[in-house]
Formats: structure tokens, C-alpha cells, sequence
């Protein structure tokens, strides 16, 4: 859904359903550090390509669900928890007045998070449509997806109260011992724990220093660090390449967790592309 200037400002203001799912660091666009990025105003949130054509498909989908269930459809806003202010919603419609839906056109690159997931909705999915219930106080909400492109699913996904409360309560940790004090979460590895040092400090102000204790047991662990990163890179190319020659012709192969493919360009070279589940959980692969 496209946001209008005011939901875009107010959105500002507590974590939206959408961003809960980045709190417990499960969405694939970003975890913890990037959401206080955005939040604190260091990083503004971007739409992507996807995204956009994801706004443009939604009437679309949103017609096929009310062909389907016959379901009489109104527009939503964004909305606040009454009682926990932190809490924001923006669902795409409403059913009625006691359900909500919410749209997705799900791009070939995030397909496999519902073909995996055990009733079809990702856990992303989930946390996001339980806080919009939670905020509207409904108890039901129904997702219509279109996957790929070309593979409409309607689920009907019901309230949860545990989750509901677990969601309470982490979001409002995230906000009130993050983003109002101004503290950032813990450096996760990710570029955007890069891009919050850098924006913390720009520049040195002070010369060198004698390491303290805890940059001392940091430094002993990057030394090791360092020297098996070269170890494994090492082995990295060698199996790179034990696996190239096992696939032979072959286009690639799945296995327990992975999956690999090794296919020729217009130009006849090959591409090789190794992909772990938890490299597609995140957007990534080798």
C-alpha cells in the first residue's frame, strides 16, 4: 500500500506491523539496527522495484479476493494501538468490519519463504498481520497472495493471543529502550551496523589510545578471526570447485538446505551460484 504524507508522518511516530517483524529479526528486509536506522531518521525507508510493482498489483489482487469470496471490501488507514502507543498498523483493506486483508505479490526470490513455511504464511507474515489484528481489535485477518506472479492463495490467519503479547512487549522494548533514548541495538554483522558507526562517528577526534580489556579480548578474537577467514576461503574455492565437477553438465542440484546451480550465459560462460536456506532468508547467496 502506498503511504499518503500523513501515514508516512505518523508512521514515524511507533513501529509499524510491517517493521515488527525486523524487531525479532525476521524479516528479510533488515533487522533490528536497520529499523533504528529508520527510525531515529539516519536511514529513510526506500521502496524497491518489487515494492513498487507490489503497489501497483495490490487493486488487482485485492479484485480477485472479492470475486473469490464474495467479501465486500473498504479502504483502511493507518492506525495506533489505544493502549500501546508504539503500536502502528496500516492494513490494505478491511472485510466487513471485523476482518482486515492483507495483500502480497510475492516475488520469485521470496516464493520458497511459503512454500516452506508449515500452513503457507511465513513467520514475517504472521507477526505483521497479528499486530495489525491487534491494533484494530479484530480476530481475524485473511492474506491474499499472489506468488510469482502467477499463483493467487488466500489464507485465513486467526488471532493469537500469546504471540500478540510477545509482540507487546518486544516492540516495546525495541522503542523505549532504543529508538526513544537513543541507543543503538547491539552491532549485528550486517551493512547497516556499518552504516550506524559510520554515521555515529564520522571521524577520529582523539589520537591513539591503549587498548582497554574489552578491546584487548576483541582484537585477540579478530586475530583468529582473520586466520580462519583465509583458511576457509581457501577450502571455500576448493569445494566451489569439487562441486563443479560433480554437476558436470548439469544445470545444478538441491540438497538437504541448499540448492546450487551452475548455468551458461549468452556469452557461454557459467555462472556458478551456491544458495544456503539461510542465504535466502536473507536475500543472499554465493
Amino acid at each position: 500500500m502506498s503511504l499518503t504524507p500523513a501515514q508516512i508522518e505518523m508512521r514515524k511516530t511507533g513501529i509499524g506491523a510491517s517493521e515488527a517483524p525486523m524487531v525479532f529479526g525476521e524479516s528479510p528486509h533488515g533487522g533490528p539496527v536497520a529499523l533504528y536506522l529508520r527510525k531515529v531518521g539516519l536511514e529513510a525507508a526506500s521502496q524497491s522495484d518489487e515494492q513498487e510493482m507490489g503497489n501497483l498489483l495490490e487493486p488487482a489482487i485485492a479484485r480477485y479476493y472479492a470475486q473469490r469470496t464474495s467479501a465486500r471490501l473498504r479502504p483502511a488507514t493507518t492506525y495506533r494501538h489505544p493502549e500501546c502507543p508504539w503500536m502502528l498498523a496500516t492494513p490494505d483493506r478491511w472485510v466487513g468490519r471485523r476482518k482486515l486483508l492483507q495483500i502480497k505479490c510475492v516475488g520469485t526470490w521470496m516464493a520458497h519463504h511459503w512454500r516452506d513455511a508449515d500452513d503457507g504464511i511465513p513467520d514475517y507474515v504472521r507477526i505483521q498481520v497479528t499486530q495489525e489484528m491487534d491494533v484494530c481489535g479484530v480476530r481475524l485477518c485473511d492474506v491474499a497472495a499472489l506468488i510469482g506472479g502467477t499463483q493467487p492463495r488466500i489464507y485465513q490467519v486467526d488471532y493469537d493471543a500469546e504471540l500478540a503479547a510477545l509482540i507487546r512487549e518486544e516492540t516495546r522494548r525495541f522503542w523505549y529502550e532504543h529508538v526513544e533514548p537513543r541507543v543503538p541495538p547491539a552491532p549485528d554483522g550486517t551493512e547497516e551496523s556499518d552504516a550506524l558507526l559510520r554515521a555515529l562517528y564520522p571521524r577520529e577526534r582523539t589520537p591513539m589510545v591503549a587498548a582497554t580489556p574489552a578491546m584487548d579480548a576483541i582484537g585477540r578474537e579478530l586475530v583468529v578471526a582473520r586466520r580462519e577467514a583465509g583458511a576457509w576461503a581457501a577450502r571455500r574455492a576448493v569445494l566451489e570447485q569439487e562441486m563443479k565437477r560433480e554437476l558436470g553438465n548439469a544445470e545444478g542440484a538441491e540438497g538437504d538446505g541448499w540448492s546450487v546451480t551452475w548455468t551458461a550465459t549468452a556469452k557461454g560462460t557459467r555462472v556458478f551460484r551456491f544458495v544456503a536456506d539461510e542465504d535466502r532468508k536473507r536475500g543472499k547467496a554465493a
